[in-house]
């Protein structure tokens, strides 16, 4: 028996599975009137008369069958940038081709409400994760719900922050058909039917588990649904304990913006399951003369198919749903074997039956009106119609492009529109019609006439272009002034000169060209006109300067900041003040917790510096910590380091202030609870044996000084009343270790630990103590050094990345002793965000115990690349 059927309607229409709606704005389908469906009707027709190409139940199997037809129609946005399907299935993971020419790496495609502003999801992961690394085709992962969504198109340099390109997109429900056996026995493997397959995950739970409480993240990724086209079967194992569950197929929800995308997790389909005790189940076996009966049958139809009728695809289809999950694992592994055409299998298996063919699901053929960009037509493309130009006499010629460059001839006036030619630095006869328009960045462009050109008219920047004739008319404007436009920008700055240099401008965007002015390095409120270009590969920007011999020069942009981007820095004391005084934290004098540090510090004897100058700030924090409030025999850790540019010196110079925010649990009382489970109360210690304390938060504000590696500038502590449930996706007072659950872990054999001598304990309670653990981790790894018994492990600087200094957390750190019944420890440190085309997390894992050679360790390391290279 099957816990589903091979129907449109769901399994459950209770709470947690709402009706399929439309979008706001688009029309109910109906079934289409002219199609007369009959027994005789061939199935090819059938399929092109619905187009059921577009059917959402059809999009699995398209690209066997129909590649180019996956999704709606393929339309590019307004200006040019990139080519995106006007219609997608939730959940699917949309193309999008980037035909433009200045791609760079940094460039970032996001698909976002398009409620939100343009500032959305504009820090540094946010930019980082939805880069396009300079490929021309990415892909996105739509949003979990249908309506209305918006690809954005974002460039983000220095001095060019910007939306490219936008356009909206109409994302379509689907139905998902899962079916799973009525019943089986406890611990017992079984096969569920998926179609069509997405990504997700697919769990069994209580029968009364609320559908809005998704399993946790570790669950989720032993229960991946990924990587998969079509229908498929998939294993999973029955609860040990008898009694009424559910299969469930969810979205996986983002593990970040999940709000701005509208990814935070769907229950798509649900299935019940009665698991009965081993051994009581009905064993059913399969009927294995009418399956190769079956079998026979779709190989004759698919080798003949179009001759195959509207009747016997139906009959396939009874057939199937008699037979249940046998009859649907086969036909999904002749699918595998290609011994069934995709029109075949999906008229026998999809959830919709044929009789109800007429009711496509999705209006796939455009963006309704009013809901896209360009004319509204309702087909989602621009209407572009050539105005009519009196094309003028040849007497123009290009000017102020440089030797190595060219200029480019666009769509329309601006930068954002499609190249659609190019012209040498030294052409001349250029016709101009007479036609002008101002971009949007305020700049002054000239409709040209060229024949080579499509359409046979371009669009020019004014600044480039002067007559060859004297007395030659220049196109008639608004404005008689047409000299270089002044685009709508802030004053900018010159920055990262030094004090006895200058900068140059340059007479064109190049190295080479002569210089027309210089500009000091405390250069401030430069006029910026707007004008920017890539050039030898400089990114070259254009000031004004009263000086130059026509008021303009180009300047290297990499030496010239957004003063309005870049305000007054804040000094060290000011950001660490910032951080540490949070709601429900208490101050903590730094001199007098430098002085509690001493006190459980060694004494180096072969240095000048003090006890403790070489620690980093994250080793440095927990020992703060246990100087402070003592040691506890089982206790887990959750550090992040951030870092926060602030003013460092009268001078004005920056720096980088590393924020430290650490949580300590007491595990204690869960370790007390799980022995007296295990063993009985008779048998267990008392609870203070375990160990007795609140959990703590601590904020600790660290910067370099004079020779010690985290002086502390600010700290603060505070008292945890509610432990989240959020170490790394885990509940931070579970009792059993969550380190090994974290990762697809590559495990390394266990070696001597690295020598070092720290200033701390190394051992307490027999085992490594909690910062000797994280030294270990970071010398093994090679993000710190130390010589050999003699001094503390000294940690290299964490890699900068782009917008690290806006205070967002980058490192986190897991530490857990005393959950073992070896003296011992363990510690993972995610790294996070890298700037790496490919690698977005590297994890490293270490576990240690003491011995009679000293202390061995257990390494492991694992990665994660960055979405879109997954």
């Amino acid at each position: 028996m099957l816990g589903g059927s091979l129907a449109l309607s769901p399994v459950f229409a209770d709470e947690g599975t709402p009706p399929i709606l439309p979008a706001e704005g688009t029309e109910q389908p109906s079934v289409a009137p002219d199609i007369v469906i009959s027994s005789d009707t061939p199935l090819l027709e059938l399929l092109g008369d619905l187009e059921m190409q577009d059917h959402p139940q059809m999009q699995p199997l398209v690209p066997l069958a129909l590649p180019d037809m996956s999704f709606g129609p393929m339309q590019p946005d307004p200006e040019g940038y990139f080519v995106a399907p006007a219609t997608a299935p939730v959940g699917a993971r949309i193309p999008v081709q980037l035909p433009y020419d200045d791609r760079r790496s940094a460039d970032n495609l996001v698909l976002i409400d398009p409620d939100l502003p343009d500032t959305a999801m504009t820090s540094p992961s946010g930019r980082n994760t939805h880069r396009i690394h300079d490929h021309e085709l990415v892909h996105r992962r739509a949003a979990d719900t249908p309506g209305i969504y918006e690809l954005r198109l974002r460039r983000w340099a220095n001095f060019d922050r910007r939306v490219m390109a936008r356009r909206q997109i109409e994302l379509f429900d689907i139905e998902i058909d899962m079916q799973v056996p009525e019943e089986v026995g406890a611990w017992d493997e079984f096969a569920i039917y998926l179609n069509p397959v997405m990504d997700g995950h697919l769990v069994i739970v209580p029968s009364d588990r609320d559908p809005e409480n998704l399993v946790n993240e570790n669950t989720r990724r032993d229960n991946l649904v990924e990587d998969a086209k079509g229908p498929g079967l998939f294993t999973r194992t029955a609860p040990r304990s008898s009694g009424d569950y559910e299969v469930r197929f969810h979205f996986n929800p983002s593990p970040r913006w999940s709000e701005q995308t509208g990814r935070a997790g769907r229950l798509m389909a649900r299935a019940p399951l009665r698991v009965v005790d081993a051994g009581e189940e009905e064993q059913a076996e399969p009927d294995a003369d009418k399956l190769a009966e079956l079998e026979a049958q779709i190989e004759a139809l698919s080798k003949n198919l179009d001759q195959v009728t509207f009747a016997q695809a139906e009959a396939i289809r009874d057939e199937i749903a008699a037979l249940g999950l046998p009859a649907l694992g086969l036909v999904v592994e002749l699918l595998d074997r290609q011994q069934i055409s995709p029109q075949l299998f999906f008229a026998v298996t999809a959830p919709q039956p044929p009789a109800q063919w007429g009711a496509v699901q999705a209006s796939t053929q455009g963006l309704p009106a009013g809901s896209g960009s360009g004319s509204g037509s309702g087909s989602g493309a621009t209407d572009l119609q050539q105005p009519q130009m009196q094309v003028g006499d040849a007497n123009y010629q290009v000017t102020g492009v440089a030797s190595d460059d060219v200029l480019n001839i666009r769509s329309g006036p601006g930068a954002e529109t499609v190249i659609l030619g190019l012209l040498p630095p030294d052409a001349t006869g250029i016709s101009v019609t007479g036609e002008t328009a101002q971009a949007q960045d305020g700049g002054t462009w000239w409709q040209i006439a060229d024949p080579t050109l499509p359409g046979g008219l371009g669009w020019v920047n004014a600044r480039f272009l002067a007559p060859t004739e004297a007395g030659a008319a220049l196109p008639a404007t608004d404005n008689a002034d047409v000299s270089p436009p002044i685009h709508a920008m802030p004053p900018m700055r010159v920055t990262g000169i030094s004090a006895n240099e200058v900068l140059y401008l340059r007479a064109a965007p190049s190295g080479d060209a002569p210089i027309v002015g210089m500009l000091p390095p405390d250069a401030d409120d430069l006029v910026v006109t707007g004008m920017t270009q890539q050039s030898g590969g400089t990114d070259w920007v254009e000031v004004q300067h009263p000086q130059s011999p026509d008021g303009y020069g180009w300047a290297d942009g990499a030496y010239l900041v957004a003063m309005q981007d870049q305000p007054a820095t804040p000094g060290a004391g000011e950001v660490a003040q910032a951080f540490t005084q949070a709601p429900g934290l208490d101050p903590i004098d730094p001199m007098e917790l430098e002085n509690q540090i001493a006190q459980i510090l060694h004494y180096a004897q072969d240095t000048v510096m003090g006890p403790g100058a070489a620690l980093s700030p994250l080793t440095k924090s927990i020992v703060a910590v246990q100087s402070h409030d003592g040691r506890l025999p089982s206790v887990r850790y959750h550090l992040t380091h951030a870092y926060a540019e602030a003013t460092v010196t009268a001078g004005g110079a920056t720096g980088l202030i590393s924020l430290i925010e650490l949580r300590r649990f007491n595990l204690g009382p869960a370790r007390h609870a799980q022995v007296v489970a295990e063993h009985g109360a008779e048998n267990a210690a008392p609870l203070e044996v375990f160990g007795e304390g609140p959990h703590l938060v601590w904020r600790f504000a660290l910067q370099g000084l004079r020779g010690v590696n985290a002086v502390i500038l600010s700290a603060a502590r505070g008292e945890i009343d509610m432990p989240e449930e959020d170490c790394l996706g885990f509940h931070c007072l579970m009792a059993q270790s969550i380190i090994p659950h974290m990762a697809d872990w590559q495990m390394q054999p266990s070696v001597p630990a690295p020598e070092f001598r720290p200033s701390y304990d190394e051992l307490w309670q027999g085992g490594p103590s909690s910062p000797a653990v994280l030294d270990m981790l970071a010398l093994h790894n090679g993000l710190a050094e130390a010589e050999a018994r003699r001094d503390d492990a000294r940690w290299r600087a964490f890699e900068w990345r782009e917008g690290a200094g806006d205070g967002t957390p980058f490192v986190d750190v897991i530490i857990e002793t005393g959950l073992a019944q070896d003296a011992g420890a363990e510690v993972v440190l995610r790294d996070t965000d890298l700037m790496d085309d490919e690698l977005q997390t590297i994890w490293y894992r270490l576990g240690a115990v003491a011995g009679e050679q000293g202390a061995e360790i257990w390494p492991g390391q694992a990665s994660e690349k960055w979405p879109d290279r997954r």
